[in-house]
């Protein structure tokens, strides 16, 4: 294109190249204007997507716990369970204590 441009332009000196010149140097600040839009369009994205990565680390960590916390309560509730059984098997064996030791007291004989 610019070479199109420079053999449109009669040589007859310095000052006859000024419009080629000129041409160029708009076509020059219009592509630094392309890359800077660019650039700038590329950090953009980059910060919407750190964004978004951020947003969907924390759903992540919040559905964690979530979860974590949905299991702690079944543990406790199972804990609770267990203990209850425990308490009704310690009531279970005091009364065959008992029973064992009244077994005991009544006098055999052979």
């Amino acid at each position: 294109m610019a070479t199109a441009l420079i053999h449109e332009i009669p040589a007859s000196g310095p000052d006859s190249l000024m419009p080629v010149g000129n041409k160029l140097q708009d076509r020059i600040n219009i592509l630094r204007d392309v890359i800077d839009s660019k650039k700038t369009l590329m950090r953009n994205v980059g910060e919407e997507m750190k964004q978004l990565i951020e947003q969907k680390t924390q759903l992540i960590l919040r559905e964690l716990e979530a979860i974590w916390d949905e299991a702690n309560k079944r543990m406790n509730q199972k804990k609770d369970e267990i203990y209850k059984e425990i308490e009704e098997l310690n009531k279970y064996k005091t009364e065959m204590e008992r029973i064992f030791k009244k077994l005991n007291q009544i006098p055999c004989f052979d």
